[in-house]
């Protein structure tokens, strides 16, 4: 008995129903059924490949907006940094140069070398916070994922000691700016940290 080849090789067996006999119809029967199972399998698979291809582009996209969402954060954070850092060292107007001074003026007073102390110029204060601030922004803009790393891990301990200086003063509208800062800039430390592990 002679098999033709059917769907992708898989034999099949046209018999003459009135001319077979049977057990060619059983024969026949059973390579029915086995096509029949083997096409149900093949869509399967097929459905299944799909899936999985659907699954990953969703997947390459929902990657894609986190590293955009984090990206436009993390230029956002230094972008505001900067500008604090150039307030500090080079304000704009007489009125804000007179109120970073004072303001600088109050948190060196609870700096923690107080405590030992120490109480730093106000004058250096804001020179070296203003710097901190504008160095480490511009290195959270930087392509070196060390140097980001670095400048974010800066400007958190920056805003810890804020956070703890405004709590110090009673200060407690600024404070809820410095906590904000603070938990962002943890967030996209933690990002960095990630992608250097990577």
């Amino acid at each position: 008995m002679s098999f033709a080849s059917g769907h992708r090789g898989v034999p099949v067996c046209p018999i003459d129903w009135s001319k077979s006999s049977g057990s060619s119809r059983v024969r026949y029967i059973f390579l029915q059924t086995y096509l029949d199972v083997y096409k149900q399998s093949d869509k399967n698979r097929q459905r299944g490949q799909l899936k999985f291809i659907k699954v990953n582009q969703s997947s390459s996209r929902s990657t894609n907006m986190a590293q955009l969402a984090l990206h436009a954060l993390t230029g956002f954070l230094s972008l505001v940094y900067i500008a604090m850092g150039v307030v500090k060292l080079y304000p704009v107007s007489q009125q804000m140069a007179f109120a970073v001074q004072f303001r600088c003026m109050l948190y060196a007073s609870v700096f923690p070398s107080a405590w030992l102390g120490y109480t730093p110029d106000d004058g250096l204060y804001r020179i070296l916070t203003g710097m901190f601030e504008l160095s480490c922004g511009l290195a959270m803009l930087s392509w070196d994922r060390e140097l980001r790393l670095g400048g974010c891990g800066v400007l958190v301990a920056i805003m810890a000691l804020m956070v703890w200086s405004g709590l110090a003063l009673g200060d407690y509208f600024f404070v809820f700016f410095y906590v904000a800062g603070l938990l962002l800039l943890s967030f996209v430390f933690v990002k960095f940290w990630k992608q250097k592990q990577d």
